[in-house]
């Protein structure tokens, strides 16, 4: 909730994002918890520049596959 105002989102970017990628990592199977986390990535992602780089230097294309291979349903 905090990332949407536009004076808190830089602070956040640079202050939350471990805490955010620790607790997907460590809550691996909790819809939730995913759902949340993934909702303030993107507005620190998409809604800040800052954000954006912060979020690009810790490989987030890693978290995002797992985040697919458990939430995605069923395999064809």
């Amino acid at each position: 909730m905090l990332a949407h105002e536009q004076d808190t989102r830089e602070i956040m970017a640079e202050v939350v994002i471990d805490a955010v990628i620790g607790a997907l990592q460590t809550c691996e199977y909790e819809a939730q918890i995913h759902v949340n986390a993934l909702r303030l990535l993107y507005n620190l992602c998409y809604r800040c520049e800052s954000g954006q780089a912060c979020i690009l230097q810790r490989k987030p294309k890693l978290l995002i596959q797992r985040v697919k291979k458990n939430f995605a349903g069923m395999p064809k």
